[in-house]
């Protein structure tokens, strides 16, 4: 019987699912994180573990880990609380929990943005105080953020759902930097691609939404903050290293920028007291991915990632589908950025002859049943497989990775 810890309380649906699937599954409920010599001790025991991102599991642990720990399954969208290097040398497989949080985050980071532009908190502090006593023509005045710019640092999920709502919503200009450019955006929302120097210096709103890595770490620092407009509020609901601290602090204390919107920070759950004394500063804990629907859809995917990883590929949400019996396959669709049906038909059917080509199964992962009228389809005849909801698959030996960008790979939940 598979063994699996779970270090902290997470929705019960990915103990359940684990359970039902025989696995013996051990909790810790005592509120606490563990320390990292209670951390030492589970890697050397169990199969599988699942982790927060608040679970620092640094080299010194993983060289502890059991032979038998095949999966360290992350419930957090990124990982770079896990030594991947190290991980990747014992041959253990890292997951995280990708492709369900973009709309939660998206949601919270405009929570964010109107949060700041409209001083909401100083408002209810201010009334919950007894000061209103009368309406006030000149009273917390603030700019309209219709029909303002917005800068999108990083388009991923959640980058894209705020690029839509910005453009949708607030009809406002957006302006992007990412590792590649999104004809389909700029189609969709009239968003320019541009550097990040141009996009810091003409946006009114800039919203972060890029992993931590050694290259983004201090992404947005002194001289960034200084290319802001005095009138820019910076929202990041990304990782807080990606911004220097104190040179946000500083570049606040000087009126360079007008407000910051912070749900994580450079050294989390620590919070600078000079953060705190700003009134237009927006914190909130970590919560941007706080939703009922996606902390469930975390766990759900984290428990499926340890399934897949140590009995083959997960396929309870395959529609009648038994993927087992499939060698070779490809994930289009939800595995990619957007969904499938936001993407041209020749684009799809090129997708489709591409991987027949290569002698690789085609899933066509639509997530809700619609009509298919694809020249693709016809020639894929029965090795097409279309799923009617939502295919999350891990196991690396199902993937043909040539076959699959980079992008689509980490959005399948494993770790490259």
């Amino acid at each position: 019987m598979p063994t699996v810890y779970i270090t902290s309380k997470i929705p019960k649906i990915a103990s359940d699912l684990l359970i039902n699937s025989g696995f013996k599954v051990d909790i810790n409920n005592s509120g606490q994180n563990l320390t990292k010599t209670q951390l030492k001790d589970v890697l050397s025991k169990y199969d599988a573990v699942l982790t927060l991102m608040t679970d620092k599991i640094d080299g010194d642990i993983l060289n502890s880990a059991s032979p038998k720990l095949k999966i360290i399954a992350n419930f957090a969208v990124g990982y770079d609380n896990i030594d991947i290097l190290t991980a990747k040398r014992r041959g253990i497989v890292v997951t995280n929990t990708p492709g369900v949080a973009g709309e939660a985050i998206a949601e919270h980071t405009f929570a964010l943005i109107l949060a700041c532009a409209k001083q909401i908190v100083a408002a209810d502090r201010y009334t919950r105080s007894g000061k209103y006593r009368k309406w006030d023509p000149l009273g917390f005045l603030t700019l309209t953020i219709t029909g303002k710019t917005i800068g999108i640092i990083g388009l991923g999920r959640a980058g894209t759902f705020v690029a839509h709502v910005a453009y949708e919503g607030f009809k406002m200009n957006i302006l992007y930097f990412d590792i590649s450019r999104s004809e389909d955006l700029e189609i969709l929302t009239r968003a320019k691609f541009t550097t990040l120097d141009f996009l810091l210096k003409h946006s009114d709103i800039v919203t972060l939404h890029i992993p931590l890595t050694p290259k983004t770490h201090h992404l947005i620092g002194k001289e960034q903050l200084g290319l802001m407009k005095n009138r820019a509020i910076l929202i990041n609901t990304a990782r807080g290293a990606v911004v220097d601290e104190e040179a946000l602090i500083f570049a606040l204390k000087n009126q360079q920028i007008a407000a910051a919107g912070l749900d994580v920070f450079e050294h989390e759950p620590n919070i600078s007291q000079e953060l705190k004394m700003f009134d237009n500063v927006v914190l909130t804990p970590h919560m941007a991915s706080a939703t009922f629907e996606c902390r469930e859809a975390m766990a759900k995917l984290a428990a499926q990632n340890i399934y897949s990883a140590l009995e083959g590929p997960y396929t309870g949400e395959l529609s009648a589908l038994m993927l087992k019996g499939i060698a070779q396959y490809v994930i289009l669709g939800h595995s990619e950025r957007r969904s499938l049906f936001d993407e041209d038909n020749l684009l799809i059917s090129a997708k489709i002859k591409t991987a027949l080509k290569e002698n690789i199964t085609p899933i066509l992962a639509v997530g809700e049943e619609k009509k298919l009228d694809i020249e693709g389809l016809t020639e894929a005849g029965n090795r097409l497989v279309v799923a009617i909801r939502p295919v999350r698959v891990t196991s690396t030996s199902a993937l043909t990775w040539p076959s699959v960008p980079s992008s689509a790979r980490h959005r399948c939940g494993v770790v490259p």
